[in-house]
């Protein structure tokens, strides 16, 4: 084997690993995008939920972004692995139990709880890309997580039922 290469199986162990943490960063920006007021037919009788933009998309990105700050601290102390799952489970099982909300009052604790489970799961993939990729090599799996992310944005354009146009 030449310098610098590695074995193919070890390549190939992290393109998969790289693929589900792309497929996870997806995952967990979604509810970022599609709030619950991009869907309201889930949300029959839950009148004011349209009128109340805190239960959409600050209700999650808020305590999302604000918890991000502490999963380092966490995975430095409990295993970067480890707090990585604990935050995808925590995303799951939060996510479903939103759908058990009957009032805008649950949707909106629910969407918390679930912004800060899930707010693990980007920076400790980026943490794991870091770890597993040479430097020379990282663009290519940067590009694959933040394309997960980006992958997102464009159903999110405005139309103009959304702005009652």
């Amino acid at each position: 084997m030449a310098a610098g290469q590695e074995p193919a199986e070890r390549s190939d162990e992290r393109q998969r690993l790289l693929r589900v943490l792309a497929a996870a960063t997806f995952v967990v920006f979604l509810p970022s995008v599609h709030g619950g007021a991009d869907h309201p037919g889930a949300l029959r009788g839950l009148r004011d939920f349209r009128r109340d933009g805190w239960t959409d998309r600050p209700a999650y990105l808020i305590p999302n972004g604000l918890a991000t700050l502490a999963y380092g601290i966490l995975a430095d102390r409990l295993g970067l692995r480890r707090v990585m799952f604990a935050s995808l489970v925590a995303f799951a099982v939060l996510t479903a139990l939103t759908a058990t909300a009957r009032s805008v009052e649950a949707i909106a604790a629910w969407r918390v709880l679930t912004g800060l489970g899930a707010s693990g799961v980007v920076p400790l993939a980026l943490v794991l890309v870091g770890g597993l990729f040479p430097y020379e090599k990282r663009g290519r799996p940067l590009g694959w997580l933040f394309g997960a992310m980006a992958g997102e944005w464009p159903s999110a354009r405005p139309s103009a039922r959304c702005w009652n146009l």
